[in-house]
């Protein structure tokens, strides 16, 4: 993003507003599957001589549900609002935006995401997945109890 004229003083606010598609090299060794085109809508303006930079990122990721490990969308939204000096290129007064926006979204990354309801079908010989409710009705017991019996131990 060219930013000369802001830096010269051309212009006191630089808008910034778009659609903008990040290459899946940046994602590559994530748990994004995808990531769609990402909206942006803010602006860049100097702060104390200081390039400043504040914007809303909207956008949504495919990313594998925690439970089924199937494809599901995630929405996701963040606020920028931050000095953007060191990251101007100077001999070419322009501003890596894409690296900016890669940076923020990173941080949207869930740990945990799941759209999963039933549980039924997660279970296999000897275990079950079990939702927070059943959980709770069950607290203070513990999980591996019939194991511990096979083997004599409690």
């Amino acid at each position: 993003m060219d930013i000369g004229a802001l830096l010269r003083h051309e212009v006191d606010v630089l808008p910034i507003e778009g659609t903008y598609s990040l290459d899946s090299t940046y994602y590559q060794n994530t748990d994004i599957m995808e990531l769609k085109p990402i909206k942006v809508t803010g602006s860049l303006q100097l702060v104390d001589n200081s390039p400043y930079i504040k914007a809303t990122i909207t956008g949504e990721m495919i990313i594998p549900d925690s439970v089924s490990l199937e494809p599901v969308t995630y929405p996701f939204a963040c606020e920028i609002d931050e000095n953007v000096e060191e990251k101007i290129k100077n001999s070419e007064n322009t501003l890596a935006i894409m690296d900016i926006l890669w940076e923020n979204i990173v941080l949207e990354i869930p740990i945990r995401y799941s759209r999963v309801n039933d549980y039924s079908n997660f279970s296999g010989d000897g275990w079950k997945l079990i939702d927070e409710q059943d959980y709770q009705n069950t607290s203070g017991t513990n999980p591996f109890k019939e194991l511990l019996e096979e083997f004599g131990e409690e």
